[in-house]
């Protein structure tokens, strides 16, 4: 088999630039290396990739099962070692995979495309198939058919290179769709969607990166809405963003029949190498939990607690983005101190007050102190009302549990501030 080996998709009818171009990002999942044969086709460079997705009749399996997904009208398929050669085959009706010369000799002139006039000139000649025409003395044929068509067909064959502009993978998506029907309920709403995060597929898979976010409008006559989707990390698997989007349309009631959706993404990041690491499993898994979360309950109800530098507990964490940073990491990155078993990781939301008897503090029966005291005196240049003297203990509880509790240096007396596990 030569090196190269291109796959032609031909379309029964003329497609406009932008569908071709959506297209062309959706095929980027194939090879890197395409180009636009405008009004009705794509030729794709598989040479590289044959093995990858297991040899040619794999490879086009794939193909027509993921056009199958994403179109309604499939296309003809052709592979052969010249871009011209599979645009002849797939036009010529077979057979669709041939890398030999007696496949091309065999194909009808009258059912390929030529330039303008030519098809007259071979009926004029009584040429009806493509090998009649290339026995034909070169200088002859180019005399009495046209040096466009004789060009072709050397390129077809591979005597002469046939070089075609590479389609160019744009820096950021954007792509719009326009809805066969404008869609009243969220449910029909899911097919074009799908159809667009496929072409973001591909279009992350042949730019080999990765985005972290994406947002999809949802266009009416006079207005729009944008759902804006989040993952905890860069991603090139659409999947993610798919389930994220059910996520958001299953609480969302249209108010006005949608008729055009709009799939937008920016600042494509590389991707990290794979590795194997142990955790890598868990890592995704945690962020898909969060991404989840985060589409049905929002941004206000999900976040992560990171530490910062402050003595007082209640102001030791501070609330951050639940995408992002792993929570191992934010963990590590204390930016100070964390006295990792002398405090405790669930404090109350306010100090409860304790009943205090014979100078012992009480909480249905009296509390053991069991260590302590630790001294924290802080905030005071934030104003008397931030500023804590407190001395804390740990104590157990008549029923065995271990409580935090502090006696307020300032207003004297006992206060119950948190639980150990």
């Amino acid at each position: 088999m030569p090196g190269k080996a291109w796959l032609a998709l031909l379309w029964p009818t003329a497609r406009a630039l932008p569908e071709l171009e959506r297209l062309a990002c959706w095929a980027g999942r194939f090879t890197p290396h395409l180009a636009l044969a405008p009004p009705r086709a794509l030729l794709l460079e598989v040479g590289s990739t044959l093995r990858l997705f297991g040899g040619e009749t794999a490879l086009c399996r794939r193909v027509r099962q993921d056009l199958q997904k994403e179109d309604e009208v499939l296309p003809v398929l052709a592979l052969a070692g010249t871009p011209q050669a599979a645009l002849w085959l797939a036009e010529g009706g077979g057979p669709l995979v041939s890398f030999s010369a007696d496949a091309l000799d065999a194909l009808p002139l009258q059912r390929l495309s030529w330039p303008a006039g030519c098809l007259e000139r071979f009926a004029a000649c009584g040429l009806r198939r493509l090998g009649a025409l290339r026995q034909l003395p070169r200088g002859e044929a180019m005399q009495r058919i046209g040096v466009a068509a004789m060009s072709c067909v050397a390129r077809a064959y591979g005597e002469e290179p046939d070089l075609r502009v590479e389609f160019v993978f744009p820096p950021r998506f954007c792509q719009r769709l326009d809805l066969p029907a404008p869609a009243v309920s969220t449910e029909a709403l899911r097919f074009g969607a799908h159809r667009l995060l496929a072409a973001l597929g591909g279009w992350l898979a042949g730019r080999r990166q990765g985005v972290r976010r994406c947002v999809f409008g949802l266009l009416r006559h006079a207005a729009r809405d944008e759902l804006e989707l989040t993952c905890s990390a860069a991603t090139a698997d659409v999947t993610r963003f798919e389930r994220l989007l059910h996520e958001r349309l299953a609480r969302l009631t249209l108010t006005a029949p949608v008729g055009t959706l709009e799939l937008s993404a920016d600042a494509p990041e590389a991707l990290p190498a794979l590795q194997g690491d142990l955790f890598a499993a868990d890592a995704v898994e945690e962020g898909g939990l969060i991404e989840r979360l985060l589409a049905r309950l929002g941004e206000a109800a999900v976040y992560r607690l990171a530490p910062q530098a402050d003595h007082r507990p209640e102001a030791a964490t501070r609330k951050v983005s639940a995408i992002g940073t792993a929570s191992r990491r934010m963990a590590a990155d204390t930016g100070g101190d964390v006295a990792v078993g002398r405090h405790p990781f669930w404090l109350l939301e306010h100090p409860l007050p304790l009943e205090e008897r014979h100078g012992q503090p009480w909480l249905r029966g009296p509390l053991l102190l069991l260590s302590g005291p630790e001294r924290i005196e802080s905030g005071w240049w934030q104003g008397e009302a931030n500023d804590v003297r407190r001395d804390y203990f740990i104590a157990r509880t008549a029923d065995a549990r271990r409580a935090w509790v502090f006696r307020d240096l300032g207003a004297s007396g006992w206060f119950l501030h948190g639980w150990f596990a």
